[in-house]
């Protein structure tokens, strides 16, 4: 894992642009994040070093290259679900049960019984208007809810994006 300070050299001895996806925990109440961080050389008029400026901004998307990528995962995903339908506890579920995880498989992974995730899923279902699965996958493709990463589950970290 790449850290800030090792950035900040790499930019000052290369004299090139750096550009890192960073997911930490931001805020008061460190909510992990991604953020997309940008550094560029600073010269003098002569071409002297002499610093290094930077900018952050949240990226409106993830791909998948940067979450982890499922087989049939979708071109881009993105890091705000497409409406308020659902509690950010359900959308953790959405997205374990699109990636066909069993009741146990994310009980056990969000810390909660199988039997709350079973209740989840009927009223996760009852919301979509659908009876099963393969239904509500087709719910979350036509709803844009398969291309949603809840941002507690990203992985802190510093990952590079232009390496040469």
């Amino acid at each position: 894992m790449f850290n800030f300070q090792e950035h900040d050299r790499n930019v000052i001895e290369r004299q090139e642009n750096l550009a890192s996806l960073d997911i930490y925990p931001y805020g008061s109440e460190e909510i992990i994040q991604p953020y997309i961080c940008e550094k560029f050389p600073l010269r003098s008029e002569d071409r002297e070093k002499i610093g290094i400026i930077f900018q952050i901004k949240k990226p409106l998307f993830l791909t998948p290259l940067i979450c982890c990528s499922k087989k049939q995962s979708p071109k881009s995903l993105v890091s705000y679900p497409p409406d308020d339908s659902f509690t950010n506890r359900e959308l953790e579920v959405i997205f374990f049960s699109i990636q066909r995880k069993s009741s146990k498989e994310i009980g056990k992974i969000l810390s909660l019984s199988y039997r709350t995730i079973e209740n989840m899923l009927r009223v996760i279902y009852q919301k979509a208007g659908v009876h099963f699965l393969g239904q509500f996958i087709e719910f979350c493709e036509a709803t844009g809810f398969n291309r949603y990463i809840p941002p507690r589950l990203l992985c802190s970290g510093s990952q590079l994006l232009n390496i040469k």
